[in-house]
């Protein structure tokens, strides 16, 4: 395969001119920006897509939309055999499934693209996971890909088993452990959306602590810049963990900025920490706190300290995210608008 130089003179692993990326879960949020900063490159990237998904603005693009199903591994063989890469996508985040249901998908999803990617010599494997595995007992300061996993509920212990999983193959295939921040952005259907609409449709909005607690957050765009620098540097990159994050906030100043953008107050009103864990202990936070539907733990979600150390991926990469907070919440925000003309800006 011919190689060429590398953008900016970095030394470049196996990125060649024209190389065959699998995306696999491009129809989700994660994977569909991840296609869009693939075709920003000189690679081709194949749209992966569960069959009967909404697949219809990765249809309008220039590039191969391919329906298999990941927990069949007769239909997944064929698609590895063409892939020179394969960025693995795949979760299953709906909430209130049964840990059979996460694990079939994010663990066997992961196991058999793995098995495949294995069989069809694929030169290297980018495998999505998440910091959320960490739990909710983190340090108020950053913490390393070093930190103990200590996952939380059903979705997060499969999270972790994916990637416990994806580890064993690290001797069979060139392996790249990617673990975002909480994401959002453009497109997102996931939890960090119905939180945003919680902050945003909630008045008074009830703050655990005053949403003082820190937290670091990706926005999608830069998410996906920063898998395709991992990627075009695979050879410094190869068998380690990299922290993906865009910035720290707080969740108070998250708020801020959104009733800014569209010009309103926020009505906020701060329930000690004390509390608000008490009260989700009783099952009493229902009716303190009107949490959003379908946000697990809201009150260690919101109420504690979610800070990561992304050092590693910027000296690998020279990642620097293009987004501050507020550029990111403009352009969610006239995503989400889209759908709720009240939140156009």
């Amino acid at each position: 395969m011919q190689t060429g130089a590398a953008p900016g003179g970095a030394r470049r692993g196996t990125y060649t001119s024209r190389m065959r990326i699998v995306v696999a879960g491009a129809s989700g949020f994660i994977g569909g920006h991840l296609i869009d900063e693939l075709l920003r490159h000189d690679v081709e990237p194949i749209a992966m897509v569960r069959p009967g998904s909404d697949a219809a603005r990765l249809r309008e693009l220039e590039l191969e939309v391919v329906e298999v199903d990941v927990l069949d591994l007769d239909a997944v063989r064929p698609i590895m055999r063409r892939a020179e890469f394969v960025i693995n996508a795949v979760q299953l985040t709906s909430p209130g499934l049964s840990g059979e249901a996460y694990d079939d998908v994010n663990v066997g999803g992961t196991t058999n693209l793995l098995d495949a990617a294995v069989e069809g010599g694929v030169g290297g494997f980018v495998q999505l996971s998440s910091t959320t595995m960490y739990g909710d007992a983190l340090p108020h300061w950053p913490v390393n890909e070093g930190w103990a996993m200590r996952p939380p509920g059903a979705l997060e212990q499969s999270r972790a088993m994916a990637e416990r999983a994806a580890r064993t193959y690290r001797r069979r295939i060139p392996l790249i452990l990617v673990r975002p921040a909480l994401s959002f952005g453009p497109r997102d259907r996931g939890l960090m959306r119905r939180l945003l609409l919680h902050f945003l449709d909630q008045r008074p909005l009830r703050l655990v602590g005053g949403g003082r607690a820190p937290v670091s957050l990706a926005y999608g765009p830069d998410l996906a810049r920063a898998v395709w620098g991992l990627i075009d540097r695979s050879a410094d990159a190869i068998d380690s963990i990299f922290h993906v994050k865009s910035f720290d906030t707080d969740w108070s100043t998250v708020v801020s900025e959104m009733h800014d953008l569209l010009h309103r107050s926020a009505k906020v009103r701060s329930v000690p920490a004390s509390v608000a864990s008490w009260s989700q202990r009783a099952g009493l936070w229902e009716w303190i706190g009107k949490p959003p539907r379908d946000v697990p733990q809201y009150v260690t979600l919101t109420g504690r300290p979610h800070l990561i150390d992304d050092s590693r991926l910027r000296t690998v990469t020279g990642f620097e995210p293009v987004f501050g907070l507020r550029a990111a919440l403009r352009q969610t925000l006239e995503s989400m608008a889209e759908e709720r003309p009240d939140l156009r800006i």
